[in-house]
């Protein structure tokens, strides 16, 4: 974020960088307003609150408060909780960020970060794929495959960790990922809107 500038582009629609750090730092220390980001009746509050951090905060102390984490009361701050809400939250933005530049680069992971990626790939992706209605199996360049949504007839999403990722969390149109299997399972993904 301190590289591209509050001001460059996001993949979130209509986001800046400044907007994308507001928008996580008003998730973890902001749970009046975080609310709207799943209740969508409170989404106007929490946009009101998320615009007025991002108009009246500096950028650098946008990014200084986010880089120092959530604050000790939020549920955030909790031990375990950070790990298994952000993880792909982070790494999403992330490449929502990176990827909006012109010229990006994929960049590389370590062995390490990419199989926990692939460890806990069928955890955060559940969200998306739980009302898919056909199976989805994600497949590991090495080969390995993991089970992400049960069903009959089945789809491959093949590609690497994070790639997969990516597609599941709505970038379509930057993962780099293949999907193939079934036919009918093929197209029921392809054409699904994925969100996060």
């Amino acid at each position: 974020m301190r590289t591209t500038g509050p001001d460059a582009p996001t993949l979130c629609d209509g986001w800046t960088v400044r907007d994308l750090v507001a928008h996580l730092v008003i998730r973890e220390n902001r749970p009046d307003a975080s609310a709207g980001l799943v209740v969508p009746q409170l989404a106007g509050y929490t946009e009101k609150v998320q615009g007025a951090a991002a108009r009246r905060t500096s950028f650098e102390d946008l990014v200084t408060k986010f880089d120092n984490g959530p604050s000790k009361l939020s549920v955030f701050a909790l031990p375990g909780v950070d790990s298994l809400a952000n993880t792909a939250e982070f790494l999403v933005h992330h490449e929502d960020v990176l990827r909006a530049q012109p010229d990006w680069q994929p960049r590389e992971l370590s062995a390490a970060d990419a199989n926990q990626i692939w460890r806990e790939l069928p955890r955060m992706t559940t969200l998306a794929t739980r009302r898919l209605n056909v199976g989805l199996v994600a497949e590991h360049p090495d080969g390995r495959v993991r089970t992400l949504s049960k069903g009959e007839p089945v789809a491959i999403i093949s590609g690497e960790p994070l790639e997969i990722l990516l597609y599941l969390f709505g970038r379509r149109d930057v993962a780099r990922i293949e999907l193939k299997g079934n036919p009918d399972a093929v197209a029921v993904v392809a054409g699904k809107k994925f969100a996060a």
